[in-house]
């Protein structure tokens, strides 16, 4: 086993990111409570765990986790709107504007230029 070196230790950034993605899984998880059901149940069963996915996977500098993880945020983020529109409960409207607070703040965390160095310093595949 080795260990972290100081380049692949997380800067402070990219663990409030990850911190951050956890509270959009445990929303997928508490979504699970609440109708509608089929086919929603699938989408958060899906999304909160590629969520808790790639948010165990940033604490190396995995460039593609941090990419695949904005891409998924980038389209819950649009389907909330849709969501947003078509609600009519209060208590979901004010879930979803502070979903979208947690979600812009995980983007923001994630390509700052702390954690932009951290996953600039990933070795390159070919």
């Amino acid at each position: 086993m080795s260990s972290l070196t100081a380049r692949d230790k997380a800067p402070w950034t990219v663990t409030a990111a990850i911190a951050g993605t956890f509270v959009l899984l445990a929303a997928h998880v508490f979504a699970l409570v609440y109708p509608p059901h089929v086919p929603a149940d699938l989408f958060h069963v899906v999304w909160g765990t590629a969520f808790c996915g790639l948010a165990v996977l940033l604490r190396r500098p995995r460039n593609w986790a941090r990419v695949w993880l904005t891409a998924l945020i980038a389209i819950q983020f649009v389907g909330k709107g849709v969501v947003f529109v078509l609600e009519d409960r209060t208590g979901v409207l004010v879930l979803i504007v502070v979903g979208w607070t947690v979600m812009i703040a995980v983007l923001a965390l994630l390509w700052v230029p702390p954690s932009g160095r951290f996953f600039g310093s990933a070795p390159r595949t070919s």
